[in-house]
């Protein structure tokens, strides 16, 4: 079981098998993924190719959106609840 007080993932890193390799051990919480996405997961952290190149850093560094400001987290909400009654008065219903 994972704490909920912390992140729905862990990861730990063990260096000094006997062998020379390095182990990874994982676990997350299913919140967070299903079994395809857990896949694909996977598959990204684990590359098959032992020679593999380094992936190319990104074009620019990440950076967050702003904020919103309170009036566009308004106009937001407001937006997102007129769709709900729009599709809910427009949809019809077979039974």
């Amino acid at each position: 079981m994972l704490d909920r007080d912390h992140p729905l993932w862990k990861l730990i890193v063990v260096h000094g098998r006997a062998d020379g390799h390095t182990a990874v051990i994982w676990k997350v919480h299913h919140a967070m993924i299903d079994g395809v996405s857990g896949v694909d997961l996977t598959m990204v952290l684990h590359d098959l190719k032992a020679d593999a190149p380094a992936p190319a850093p990104p074009a620019a560094p990440w950076q967050p959106r702003p904020l919103p400001d309170p009036l566009t987290l308004l106009q937001d909400a407001v937006r997102d609840r007129v769709t709900e009654v729009a599709r809910a008065v427009t949809t019809t219903s077979s039974g």
